[in-house]
C-alpha cells in the first residue's frame, strides 16, 4: 500500500523540478549585501525635501503623473529620517525582484539554472542599482522596469500566439509604466534582445518583433502623454523643458554623437563608476565592445550577411533601451537612467564571452581528431562568475557606503554639534553660511561623484529641520535661511558655517580623485 505524500513534500517536489528555487536563490542572495546597508539610518539628497513637501509638481512637469501620485502616497507614510529606510527596503525587495525574474526568464529561454542564478546576481549589482540601496526617493528604480519589460514581453507574446488578453494587458501596463517612468518602460527592448541573443533566430523574425514592439511603444507613449497633457492642463502644470524633444538636425546629429560617445562607453564598463579620460575610456571599453559584438556574431545562424544583420539588430536593441535620451533635449549621464542599457551590456558581454570560450575549445577539440562537440565546463563558468560576483559585492558595498552611509554620518555629527549652541530664548534664526564652490566632488560617474549632498543647495535647510524636530523643537517656530556671506548674518541670528565642513572634505578626498574635468560632460 503506497503511503500519501505530505502536501508540503509535494510542493518541494514541484518546485525543484520547476528550478524555481535557482531564481529564488537570486533575488534572495543581493539581500545579503544590500540589506545591512539600507537598513542603517540615513537620507540623501531628494529625500530632505520630500519629508516635507510633496514631488508630484515636479512629477506632472515631467509628464509622470502616476509616478508623482504614488510617491506622494509612499511618502505619506514617511515622518522622519528613520522611516526613509522602509522606502530603502522596498528598494532593496525590487531589485531582488528583478534580479529573480530576470533568472527566471532566462531559464525559459534555455540557460542553465545555476548560470541564470549567477547572472542574475552579478546584474542585480550593478551601479545602477546601488542608488536604491542609499536614496529612498528612487526606491521605484527597480520595480517600473519590470513592469515595462514584462509588458512588452506579453504584448508579444499575445501577438504571436493571437491570445487578445494578453495584448489588451501588454498595452495597458506599457501606457502604465509610460505614466510611472518613461525610460524605465524601454527595458522591453532589453529583454527581447537578451532573449533573441540567448535563441538566435531569423532576421525576418527579429525584424517583426522589434516593428510589434516599436509600434507598441509608439501608440502606447501617445496615449500616456495625452493623459499627461490633459492631467496638467487640468492641474495648470507647465511642461518641463528638459521632456522636450529634439526638433533640429544639428540637434539630432549632436545627440546622436552624444550618445555613441558616452552612454554606450559607460555601459561597456560595468562595474566601474570612476569617470575616465577618453584614453581610459578606449582601453577598457573598447575590448569589451570588441569581445561582445564578435560574440554576438559568431552566436548567430546562417550566412555571414545574415549573421551581421541579426548582430546590428541587437546592438540596436541595446541603444534603444535608452531611446528616450535619444528624443529628448537633455543630455545627462546618470546611472538611475541606464538600467536597460547596463543591464543589457552586460547579460550581452557573458553570452558573448561563453560563445567565443567555447569556439576556442572547439578549436582545441578539432586539432586533436575530437568528433564530440566541445562543451565548456560547468564548474570554469561557475567558478568565474563566483569570483565576478565576490568582486561586484566589495565594489559595491564600497560604492554605497561612501556617497550614502559614511558622509551621512559624518555630516549629522558636525551639524548636530552646530545646533547644540541653539537657544530659542538667544536665537530668532538660523542661518546656513554655504559657499557652494568649495564643495569637492570625486572622478565618479553622476550621482555617484558626489562627496557631500550639503554641495546640494535644497538639502541644508530641511536637514537643519529635521534634527530640530528630532531634538524635540517645532521647526515650524524656527526660521532658516541660507547666506553667502556673514554680513548677511545678524546677532540673534545662530550661524551654522558649512565652510569649514567643504574645506575638510576636501582635504580628505585624495587629489588624484578630485575630479578636475567632467567625463561624460553632465
Amino acid at each position: 500500500m503506497q503511503t500519501k505524500k505530505p502536501i508540503w513534500v509535494l510542493r518541494i517536489a514541484r518546485i525543484q523540478d520547476k528550478k524555481v528555487l535557482f531564481s529564488l536563490f537570486a533575488g534572495l542572495a543581493l539581500l545579503v549585501p544590500y540589506l545591512p546597508l539600507a537598513l542603517q539610518r540615513s537620507a540623501w539628497s531628494d529625500d530632505y525635501p520630500m519629508l516635507f513637501r510633496s514631488s508630484s509638481a515636479k512629477h506632472l512637469s515631467d509628464m509622470r503623473p502616476l509616478g508623482g501620485l504614488i510617491n506622494t502616497v509612499m511618502f505619506g507614510f514617511v515622518d522622519d529620517i528613520d522611516d526613509l529606510r522602509f522606502l530603502r527596503l522596498v528598494g532593496v525587495i525590487g531589485i531582488a525582484v528583478f534580479a529573480g525574474l530576470l533568472a527566471q526568464l532566462a531559464q525559459s529561454w534555455g540557460m542553465r539554472p545555476i548560470y541564470s542564478a549567477l547572472v542574475a546576481i552579478s546584474v542585480g549589482l550593478l551601479p545602477p542599482f546601488h542608488a536604491a540601496v542609499g536614496w529612498a526617493t528612487v526606491y521605484k528604480l527597480a520595480w517600473i522596469p519590470i513592469l515595462g519589460g514584462l509588458a512588452g514581453l506579453v504584448f508579444l507574446r499575445g501577438w504571436f500566439e493571437n491570445r487578445r488578453r494578453l495584448i489588451a494587458f501588454g498595452f495597458l501596463g506599457t501606457v502604465v509604466t509610460f505614466l510611472f517612468y518613461p525610460p524605465a518602460t524601454l527595458w522591453s527592448w532589453g529583454l527581447l534582445g537578451i532573449r533573441t541573443a540567448m535563441r538566435p533566430t531569423s532576421v525576418r523574425r527579429m525584424l517583426r518583433e522589434s516593428g510589434l514592439l516599436a509600434a507598441l511603444l509608439a501608440g502606447s507613449a501617445l496615449v500616456a502623454l495625452t493623459i499627461a497633457l490633459v492631467v496638467n492642463q487640468i492641474l495648470d502644470v507647465q511642461t518641463d523643458s528638459r521632456v522636450l524633444l529634439v526638433s533640429t538636425l544639428s540637434g539630432a546629429i549632436t545627440k546622436i554623437s552624444w550618445f555613441a560617445r558616452f552612454p554606450i562607453g559607460v555601459a561597456a564598463r560595468p562595474f566601474l563608476v570612476s569617470s575616465p579620460t577618453d584614453l581610459q575610456a578606449i582601453l577598457t571599453a573598447g575590448p569589451v565592445l570588441a569581445v561582445t559584438v564578435t560574440g554576438l556574431y559568431l552566436r548567430q545562424k546562417g550566412s555571414a550577411l545574415n549573421r551581421v544583420a541579426a548582430t546590428i539588430l541587437l546592438l540596436a536593441y541595446l541603444c534603444l533601451t535608452m531611446g528616450m535620451h535619444l528624443v529628448v533635449i537633455e543630455s545627462q549621464i546618470e546611472y538611475r537612467y541606464m538600467v536597460g542599457i547596463t543591464v543589457t551590456m552586460w547579460v550581452y558581454l557573458l553570452i558573448a564571452a561563453h560563445q567565443l570560450l567555447k569556439v576556442v575549445l572547439d578549436r582545441l577539440s578539432s586539432r586533436h581528431r575530437s568528433t564530440k562537440e566541445a562543451v565548456v565546463p560547468v564548474w570554469l563558468i561557475t567558478m568565474l562568475m563566483v569570483v565576478v560576483i565576490l568582486g561586484a559585492v566589495r565594489n559595491t558595498r564600497t560604492n554605497i557606503d561612501q556617497v550614502f552611509v559614511e558622509p551621512f554620518k559624518s555630516k549629522e555629527t558636525y551639524l548636530n554639534q552646530e545646533l547644540e549652541r541653539f537657544d530659542l530664548e538667544m536665537h530668532h534664526r538660523i542661518v546656513v553660511l554655504n559657499d557652494q564652490s568649495l564643495w569637492p566632488s570625486t572622478r565618479n560617474l553622476g550621482i555617484y561623484s558626489t562627496v557631500s549632498d550639503l554641495a546640494h543647495p535644497w538639502v541644508a535647510v530641511p536637514n537643519i529641520r529635521l534634527l530640530l524636530i528630532e531634538q524635540g523643537l517645532e521647526a515650524a517656530d524656527v526660521q532658516v535661511d541660507v547666506i553667502t556671506s556673514e554680513d548677511e548674518s545678524e546677532p540673534s541670528d545662530l550661524v551654522v558655517d558649512l565652510r569649514p565642513y567643504a574645506e575638510r572634505l576636501r582635504s580628505l578626498v585624495h587629489p588624484s580623485k578630485l575630479r578636475q574635468a567632467c567625463w561624460p560632460e553632465c
